[in-house]
């Protein structure tokens, strides 16, 4: 069963209500995803309700046996790991069992990035070094293609500082803190132009035509 916080005053989420739309018991196994206090994927519930509301739901009498917890303040990541760990250490998670904490919050940080393994993003180039192909893939963190894979794809001498990619494929990920380490491959990639791109080629051709006509 899936059990949803929201706030839903500019209608984001359609036509459901502000808070938990629902929490009818359908069986043994929770699912609670809260997208943020203020608006959609944004606000931190803070200790009070992670303590008072959102613990007693998944720990205590009348809890579902199984239960997953995820904080999708996706806009503001850091406010997701805040809430989610203060609740591993409600949950007394966090001094015995450090590496049990540690992937809580990779775990969170996956869930807010939408990211995993074999997952297709677009990005712009960033940055480009003789081994690192660096790519803003429109998310909280550092998005990178090997250089040499690129080579041997046939996209490394199309690619300049700029350039739209579309297709790339997550292959690796990790964390530093609260950003996201992500390797991509670049098998099924395409380039594709952007908008300033776009605007000086239409100008090229309105130019072309412009010629053509006068001769």
């Amino acid at each position: 069963m899936a059990w949803i916080n929201i706030k839903n005053s500019d209608g984001w989420c359609g036509d459901l209500e502000d808070g938990w739309p629902s929490l009818a018991r359908t069986c043994n196994t929770a699912y609670l995803r809260l997208f943020g206090s203020k608006q959609k994927a944004i606000g931190r519930y803070g200790e009070e309700v992670v303590r008072d509301t959102i613990l007693p739901m998944v720990q205590g009498p009348g809890a579902p046996k199984d239960s997953i917890v995820i904080f999708a303040q996706a806009d503001v990541p850091a406010h997701a790991k805040a809430d989610a760990s203060f609740m591993v250490e409600l949950l007394g998670r966090g001094d015995s069992q450090p590496g049990r904490s540690t992937k809580w919050e990779r775990d969170v940080l996956v869930a807010t990035l939408g990211l995993g393994i074999g997952t297709q993003v677009s990005g712009v180039v960033q940055r480009i070094t003789h081994r690192t192909v660096f790519i803003d893939i429109g998310r909280s963190c550092r998005a990178f293609l090997d250089a040499n894979h690129a080579r041997r794809a046939g996209l490394l001498d199309s690619l300049r500082i700029g350039t739209h990619v579309d297709n790339l494929e997550v292959q690796h990920l990790d964390f530093q803190g609260e950003w996201g380490i992500v390797g991509l491959s670049c098998h099924k990639a395409s380039i594709s132009l952007g908008a300033a791109e776009e605007e000086q080629h239409k100008h090229a051709e309105a130019e072309e035509s412009s010629h053509t006509t006068a001769t």
